[in-house]
């Protein structure tokens, strides 16, 4: 190894090891992996360039080390510090008007991606509730290049960030978004949509799609709603309670309300044969399943997550 390449890996291992130092010091989970992130993220590039290139070690980039580092000491989570998080092998802006993509949603995307629902049709139109960072919406439209998608949220700034999130994806032009109270704002796109006005010519592949079904119903309704209940949320680690927006977690006195408010009219949304799933906090998802039942949905099924812990609750329409 020559002169310049010791040099390289003694800039970057004393930087490393001063984050971790710190990291530790502050009682940080995982030091050395949110060290080594934050370390590529100020300097803008991955590990291997950073090992290779000493004059990526300039005073700003420790500058702005430095400052990675005081904000993930005082519990910042590191997502929201380097600014964008993977999902489904896709890259996603994260900031505080949404929660982090995380791993554990993946299982509600790939059960929707398997189900009936999606595979029999060669257009898919889906219903992404809640949808955040955009994070559900955007994988689906992106690994199901012929389908369309509506994704609504009650935050503005929320749909900001899925709206950026769609198009850093390039799949702006299948995915609408919309603004208000979980099926509130559907009703007014659809008629849109059907009468090719407004949003009908704004998005030319919904109005063909709901021309040819006669109507527009969903083939399948997804959601990750606020299922923490209210009475949990002060136990919450303190990185999700005091930094990821409130109204994305709380899910009202046993965290259930959400799910009842669903299942009441996913029916009345969903084509006959269309699937219903959500993603389910530590043990509910079998009562969600009881709820979806009660609603007259049908053929309801959990699946586990990668940790085997139960995570989506799904069920079928049956209704004409």
């Amino acid at each position: 190894m020559n002169r310049a390449a010791n040099r390289e890996q003694s800039d970057y291992s004393r930087l490393l090891t001063m984050g971790i130092r710190v990291l530790t010091d502050a009682g940080i989970d995982d030091p050395s992996n949110d060290a080594r992130l934050l370390l590529c993220a100020a300097a803008g590039c991955d590990r291997a360039r950073l090992v290779s290139h000493p004059e990526l070690f300039t005073d700003s980039v420790l500058k702005k080390y430095t400052a990675y580092l005081d904000r993930r000491t005082c519990g910042e989570p590191v997502q929201y510090i380097i600014g964008e998080w993977e999902f489904m092998g896709l890259t996603f802006t994260v900031n505080r008007d949404v929660l982090i993509p995380r791993a554990d949603t993946e299982c509600l995307v790939e059960n929707i991606l398997a189900a009936p629902a999606v595979s029999v049709t060669h257009t898919p139109i889906v219903l992404d509730l809640c949808t955040g960072s955009g994070c559900i919406a955007v994988s689906l439209a992106a690994m199901l290049p012929r389908s369309f998608i509506v994704a609504a949220d009650i935050s503005a700034r929320a749909l900001k960030t899925a709206r950026a999130n769609a198009l850093k994806n390039n799949v702006h032009d299948r995915v609408a978004f919309l603004e208000g109270d979980l099926f509130h704002p559907v009703g007014e796109f659809i008629n849109s949509i059907i009468t090719g006005d407004g949003a009908g010519s704004r998005y030319p592949g919904f109005y063909a799609a709901a021309s040819a079904r006669g109507g527009l119903r969903f083939d399948v309704i997804c959601a990750n709603p606020p299922y923490i209940a209210s009475e949990e949320l002060s136990s919450l680690p303190d990185e999700v309670l005091s930094f990821e927006p409130g109204v994305a977690l709380d899910g009202g006195p046993g965290g259930l309300i959400f799910f009842h408010r669903i299942a009441t009219q996913a029916a009345l949304w969903l084509k006959p044969g269309g699937l219903l799933a959500v993603e389910t906090g530590f043990g509910q998802a079998g009562h969600v399943a009881r709820i979806f039942e009660q609603y007259g949905l049908i053929n309801m099924r959990v699946a586990r997550d990668l940790n085997g812990i139960e995570r989506v609750a799904l069920a079928v329409n049956p209704h004409e």
